[in-house]
């Protein structure tokens, strides 16, 4: 017969090992913010607790709701489809002759009826699974295919640019410094943790999850139960979707009469990702955020905040080098500053500067002129229709190069 004190040592490894098997998230979640405190520069900072709320909150929002599919048992691989559907949905309704003449009107409409018609769509992925009872990974991926032709349909291929601060308020409004979306995700979380423990709907969606032939044999609706859990959950992906964020590319016409510097900034920008894209040799495209987020983050990012750092596969070999795009003359002293960062960059070996016009790039080359990196220039419209294969030239405007020679170590 076994002793006392090997009967309690068995019980506490029992214990801490059900603590970590509970608790294992959270636990997980602890190292690695403490690691971030010793090993991340800034990390205990303000700005970084905002930057990381704001980045996560779209995430938690989406989550909520698949925290319920899954809790049913189920999946929903349609939520980013749907999302599209609303997206193009929302601008739609306000930027109608309706929603132009009376925007308080087309505001609410736009939010409320994109919300609506993705609860819809969850509905019905919800009654397709339960009346035919196909697995939900393959009655949400349906919707997942059809849903983003019918967003491309909605909107004839293009996004949908708008200036609308009443609805972009949803996403990137603040409220005593806090933004919006944050508020919107603690409530959300809030009210879903509320439903699960306290409510005979979360009792039913944790007993369905649990076993459902029994919770059907005690009464529980398990086919309602599950529509309106994937309708709850369509619901969050389309506030996702109307959260104000939502930019877009555009039909020439349009793009002519866009007058935003900033928006105009990032429609080319996103020109030569496209163009990048159609060439098939693009391998990685790091945003400006993305750049922004390391560099403030890390001790592993950039001299600057480059609109783009670009890794292209080309004749067998990976090359990358970063991006910047030149709308506008800026001040001198601002260039010198620039080329200052650029001379002291470790992680890039090349530099492409993108203009609208030979004129300006004239003028930007002159200040990079004997510049100790490899700084090259060309124009957008060149890019656009040559891709890799347009012409740029070096800082003393003497030589031209195709950019794929240079990125090919053929340049010099």
């Amino acid at each position: 017969m076994a002793d006392a004190p090997t009967i309690a040592q068995k019980g506490a490894s029992l214990d801490v090992a059900a603590f970590f098997r509970r608790y294992a998230a959270l636990t997980a979640l602890i190292v690695l913010l403490a690691f971030n405190l010793v090993a991340t520069p800034h990390f205990a900072s303000l700005q970084t607790l905002n930057v990381n709320l704001t980045q996560v909150a779209t995430i938690v929002i989406v989550s909520v709701g698949m925290t319920l599919v899954i809790a049913i048992g189920g999946i929903d691989l349609s939520v980013g489809s749907l999302m599209a559907i609303s997206g193009a949905l929302a601008p739609i309704i306000f930027l109608s002759s309706f929603g132009r003449s009376h925007p308080e009107i087309g505001n609410a409409l736009a939010f409320v009826v994109s919300v609506g018609v993705a609860g819809l769509f969850g509905a019905f992925n919800g009654w397709f699974i339960t009346r035919f009872q196909v697995q939900p990974i393959v009655g949400t991926l349906v919707m997942f295919i059809a849903g983003r032709g019918i967003g491309q349909v909605m909107t004839n291929g293009n996004l949908q640019p708008f200036h609308n601060p009443t609805f972009q308020f949803i996403g990137l409004g603040r409220i005593l410094g806090v933004p919006f979306q944050v508020i919107v995700m603690l409530a959300l979380v809030a009210a879903a943790a509320w439903t699960l423990r306290r409510t005979l709907f979360g009792r039913q969606i944790l007993s369905v999850g649990g076993n459902e032939r029994a919770a059907r044999l005690s009464g529980v609706p398990v086919a309602a139960v599950k529509r309106w859990v994937y309708a709850i959950s369509e619901s969050g992906a389309a506030y996702l979707a109307g959260n104000g964020n939502g930019a877009a590319l555009v039909a020439s016409k349009a793009f002519k009469q866009l007058d935003d510097p900033v928006v105009l900034h990032s429609l080319d920008l996103n020109d030569v990702h496209l163009t990048l894209i159609r060439c098939g040799e693009l391998v990685r495209w790091k945003s400006e955020l993305e750049i922004l987020c390391l560099n403030e983050l890390t001790g592993f990012g950039y001299a600057k905040d480059y609109d783009a750092v670009i890794t292209i596969h080309s004749e067998g070999e990976d090359s990358t080098f970063a991006l910047e795009y030149e709308r506008q003359p800026k001040a001198a002293n601002r260039y010198w500053q620039v080329r200052q960062a650029i001379e002291k960059e470790r992680q890039v070996r090349y530099f492409l500067y993108l203009t609208p016009s030979y004129e300006l790039l004239s003028y930007l080359a002159g200040f990079f002129d004997r510049c100790a990196k490899a700084v090259y220039f060309g124009v957008l419209e060149d890019f656009r229709q040559h891709g890799l294969d347009t012409t740029v030239l070096d800082s003393r405007r003497t030589l031209s190069f195709p950019l794929r020679a240079v990125l090919n170590g053929n340049g010099s």
